[in-house]
């Protein structure tokens, strides 16, 4: 007889955090990372002008903390622009995507 759970394939899973303290061309985010056991080869922050981004798209790192919470500065953004996040993770045979979080830059004043 086998008990609930026992068997169940854990899987790794990624959550992006809100953006905080917009500027005209910088913004801060991060994500946090449920690792299941699976070994993660790579992992941070998608940003693209249009929704869905990325590994095809600009790419961030996150800070050099042990995890599993991680920050990310993002830079070199566009004034007054509407961007799209999302956090990913990387494993031997997958690239998994966090949710999705979009934002406007502030305007230069």
């Amino acid at each position: 007889m086998l008990s609930s759970g026992m068997n169940a394939q854990q899987t790794p899973s990624v959550t992006t955090k809100a953006v905080k303290d917009i500027t005209p061309t910088t913004a801060q985010s991060g994500y946090v990372i449920t690792t299941a056991g699976v070994t993660i080869t790579k992992h941070g922050i998608c940003l693209s002008k249009g929704p869905g981004p990325t590994t095809k798209n600009t790419v961030y790192g996150a800070d050099k903390a042990p995890g599993p919470s991680f920050n990310v500065q993002l830079t070199g953004l566009t004034p007054g622009m509407k961007l799209h996040i999302r956090s990913f993770i990387t494993t031997g045979t997958e690239t998994i995507y966090g949710n999705e979080i979009s934002f406007t830059t502030s305007a230069k004043k």
